[in-house]
């Protein structure tokens, strides 16, 4: 007989206690039975599935696409990121599933890292534990077909394992660029314009026009 992670009721103890069982006979009319105490190792993985359970949910509720990312290196030498976990939101911007990401190369999924400079920056942060931060970077994304522009951000958070967060800046990037057009349409039509225009601001002249 063998159970693993078997729950009983101690008497002795007055506790739920686990126990791996074993029991073999020993004669035609006698048995063997030994029994290790696994409580601990039981009560110690049930706290590490929760402390899971909470991590997950955590990365989950984030708007940015997170992903946990793990250097790894090939008897060669060659070095690669592998992704060892998404969240949500990551798998919704890219329109793929976690099964699909998790264990993949980045090289592989994202080749244009290497080409944006991102790459070693990436390999630095897992390797040294320097941080990357960089804002309003353009890139190509390959499950978009087309250019976007991220705030960017990447963390140690173990030894070869980083973790990186985007935000996607393309909508207020875009905003930015219409709004200064549009204000300089308005500057070049009030320069070359005849009549006299005048801009204020708390009761006082900002700008005049050159007429």
């Amino acid at each position: 007989v063998i159970r693993n992670d078997f729950a009983y009721d101690n008497e002795i103890l007055r506790d739920t206690r686990r126990y791996d069982l074993r029991a073999t006979r020993a004669t035609a009319h006698s048995l063997t039975l030994t029994w290790r105490d696994v409580t601990d190792r039981f009560r110690a993985a049930q706290d590490l599935a929760r402390s899971r359970d909470l991590l997950r949910a955590a990365t989950d509720a984030m708007f940015n696409p997170q992903a946990l990312v793990e250097l790894i290196t090939s008897d060669e030498g060659e070095v690669d990121l592998v992704l060892r976990d998404v969240n949500n939101a990551f798998c919704d911007y890219i329109d793929q599933q976690r099964t699909d990401l998790v264990g993949q190369s980045m090289l592989a999924l994202f080749p244009n890292v290497v080409g944006a400079g991102l790459f070693e920056n990436y390999v630095r942060c897992a390797e040294t534990g320097e941080p990357v931060i960089l804002d309003d970077v353009e890139y190509f994304t390959e499950f978009i077909y087309e250019p976007r522009r991220f705030d960017i951000r990447a963390a140690q958070v173990d030894d070869g394992l980083i973790s990186i967060t985007l935000r996607d800046t393309t909508t207020e990037f875009e905003a930015a660029q219409r709004l200064a057009d549009s204000e300089q349409r308005y500057r070049l039509l009030a320069e070359n314009a005849g009549d006299i225009v005048i801009q204020g601001h708390n009761g006082k002249f900002v700008w005049v026009s050159p007429a």
